[in-house]
């Protein structure tokens, strides 16, 4: 259980540091050639997403889906055939009254049709399609009264209309989960 659990902090913390990204170009960056413009209109299709702001509460937290957006993927990082990326921009907010980790790994999980997604977080380019079009995703420390956000995703078929999003605060399986049923835009 010990290694379970440590290797699952180390997991979150490459995964924390890898979503550690910063989308502006620097005075030296050469101009954009067509596949990095393809990769700045994809990223207006994950950046500009359809609209939620919808707001639910589980154990102390302050849970908002800003926006919901689906990808083809990146120049270099597509789906697997009959797929898309679902990426869902989220903000937490810590009103538990102690700093907190969120973890997309840890915290978030996916229904479709009642079904749990294979989490995509681990096996698949969407996380590095995501980095490469300038987005970091929901890892990281959130101080008491703070607010975290940030983008989770995942690999879903192209034939899904809807999903729901899952936020449970405990690692052990809480009552109070937050559940988000959101509509895949087309």
């Amino acid at each position: 259980m010990k290694k379970l659990f440590a290797l699952s902090l180390i997991l979150i913390l490459a995964l924390s540091l890898v979503g550690c990204g910063n989308r502006t170009p620097d005075a030296n960056t050469p101009p954009q050639s067509s596949s990095a413009a393809t990769a700045d209109t994809q990223g207006d299709e994950i950046f500009n997403g359809t609209p939620v702001n919808e707001t639910k509460t589980s154990d102390g937290y302050d849970i908002t889906v800003l926006s919901i957006a689906k990808s083809e993927g990146s120049a270099n990082f597509k789906p697997q055939d009959g797929n898309v990326y679902v990426f869902i921009k989220i903000a937490v907010k810590n009103n538990t009254g102690q700093d907190a980790v969120i973890s997309s790994l840890l915290h978030f999980t996916t229904l479709i049709g009642g079904e749990k997604v294979e989490s995509s977080l681990t096996g698949n380019g969407a996380g590095p399609a995501l980095m490469e079009l300038g987005g970091a995703m929901i890892n990281g420390d959130v101080a008491a009264d703070g607010t975290l956000e940030g983008y989770y995703y995942e690999e879903v078929p192209k034939t899904a209309k809807k999903l729901e999003l899952v936020f449970d605060s405990s690692l052990m399986g809480s009552q109070n989960k937050a559940v988000f049923t959101l509509n895949i835009p087309k």
